[in-house]
């Protein structure tokens, strides 16, 4: 039997005060899904140029993709009314990724019987949704059972469901080469990093480590981009890129990176690279503490707290471990394989298959 829900909207915030991550991963779902379904964008922004232009990047204008804006300052109310409205009246499945979210906002989707997957990060609240949806390693089921108010919910959890673009796919490291670390790639994502960039560059003894380059991946949106370029006009050793479009290119090309635990980290872990991380939101420590456990990464805290000597002596101490890297590297590999979205397509196809 086939579906009649042949339409999926995707219900995402993205832009300055949001960053792209959200976005990025819901893009390259999209591609993944948009082999079946006609696919709408419904996007909270403060910077929708720059939200198009990244879409774009993926879509060309000229692909059956519908994107449209709610005001940054609609209320969750007003805006469970619109997004019922639409999902009603395109009669589509629906795909959920922002944090308003909250107990309210779903009770009303599953009383107007709208079907919808839901992205977490936290395992914090209850669920109505029709799939709940995170790949993080630590995501269990002993953590979301608890959670189920709809008991036909379906559980989407761990890193077979880690959405990475199939760039990070093909770009994986085939091999882990014995030698000191020669390049370090540095990245807090395309929003607004809390600072950690510029407080990351600051902190590293740079002249102890200069036989390490740094390559810097900042967006132009960075808060502090000013200060960032200053470090790297006075350090040959830190090379800065500017809404660098072969993130996975780069990650393939060193040998550890400095990143938070959201979404760059499922690309790191696809790609193979050993991480240090350090969170810049409170819903990536789920994901951090995952990595840590498989011995994919070490976790340096919250950006808040970072301290000056013990990021210096993890840097000392991973830079003189190959074997420790080596480890990380293998097991980044085993945990993220690339084919989460082919997945999560194929459990969204059964579903509606089902209808």
């Amino acid at each position: 039997m086939v579906s009649l829900l042949r339409k999926i909207i995707i219900r995402v915030n993205a832009g300055k005060k949001f960053g792209l991550g959200h976005l990025s991963r819901c893009l390259c779902l999209s591609e993944e899904l948009n082999i079946s379904y006609d696919i709408s964008f419904i996007i909270k922004s403060d910077d929708s140029s720059k939200v198009n232009d990244f879409i774009h990047t993926i879509f060309n204008k000229k692909d059956n993709v519908e994107i449209s804006y709610i005001d940054i300052n609609t209320s969750i109310d007003q805006e469970v009314l619109i997004i019922i409205d639409q999902v009603k009246s395109k009669d589509a499945f629906l795909i959920i990724d922002h944090y308003d979210v909250n107990e309210e906002y779903q009770k009303m989707l599953f009383e107007n019987n709208i079907k919808w997957l839901q992205f977490d990060s936290h395992a914090l609240m209850s669920f109505y949704s029709t799939f709940v949806l995170h790949g993080s390693p630590d995501a269990t089921l002993d953590k979301y059972l608890p959670l189920l108010i709809n008991k036909d919910c379906n559980l989407l959890l761990g890193t077979d469901y880690s959405i990475v673009s199939s760039k990070f796919k093909s770009n994986k490291k085939l091999t882990y080469e014995q030698r000191d670390i020669k390049r370090i790639l540095i990245c807090f994502g395309g929003g607004n990093d809390n600072g950690a960039t510029f407080k990351c560059l600051s902190l590293i003894d740079l002249n102890k480590f200069k036989e390490i380059n740094f390559y810097v991946i900042i967006s132009d949106l960075n808060i502090k981009k000013a200060e960032i370029l200053n470090i790297a006009s006075i350090n040959k050793n830190v090379i800065i890129s500017i809404n660098e479009s072969k993130v996975s290119e780069e990650m393939n090309k060193s040998d550890l990176a400095i990143i938070s635990p959201g979404t760059l980290s499922y690309e790191a872990a696809c790609i193979g690279l050993p991480m240090l991380l350090i969170s810049i939101a409170d819903n990536q420590m789920i994901n951090a503490s995952g990595w840590v456990r498989i011995n994919a990464a070490k976790y340096l805290g919250p950006i808040e707290q970072l301290d000056v000597k013990v990021l210096n002596e993890e840097l000392e101490i991973i830079n003189e471990n190959i074997e420790l890297r080596t480890e990380m590297h293998l097991n980044c590999k085993e945990a993220v394989d690339g084919s989460g979205t082919s997945r999560i397509k194929n459990k969204i196809d059964q579903f509606l298959n089902k209808l």
